[in-house]
């Protein structure tokens, strides 16, 4: 199996696991996949539909509720992943430093202050 093939198949599993949790419709899964493709090194999952003016992914996602979100693409694996919301002043951040990066592996919660926060030892400049 390619690779992308098989980031396209985690993703799902996490979309599918995770929808419930955060009010998600799973109809918004195959427009999501649409835009994923994999770095040139094949290390990263990379969104290559919308950017944010910070050069992260932004997917608009409709809710059950009937609404869409402007979610940040990662935060949203993420969030999925996690079957729970984080808070806004908690950062998810790419171990790997690609502002649109979507692998699981290579995300993880930053609170501010805390290591690789803003300023701090492996930040973001």
């Amino acid at each position: 199996m390619d690779g992308l093939r098989a980031a396209k198949l985690r993703i799902t599993e996490i979309w599918e696991n995770g929808a419930d949790a955060l009010g998600v419709r799973a109809s918004a899964l195959d427009n999501f996949l649409e835009h994923m493709s994999m770095s040139a090194n094949g290390k990263c999952w990379v969104w290559d539909g919308k950017k944010r003016p910070d050069g992260s992914g932004q997917f608009t996602c409709p809710m059950r509720a009937g609404r869409a979100e402007n979610s940040r693409t990662h935060r949203l694996v993420y969030e999925l992943l996690h079957k729970r919301e984080v808070p806004e002043n908690i950062p998810i951040k790419q171990t790997c430093r690609d502002k649109l990066c979507l692998r699981p592996d290579h995300l993880e919660e930053r609170p501010r202050g805390g290591p690789g926060s803003r300023g701090g030892p492996g930040s973001y400049k």
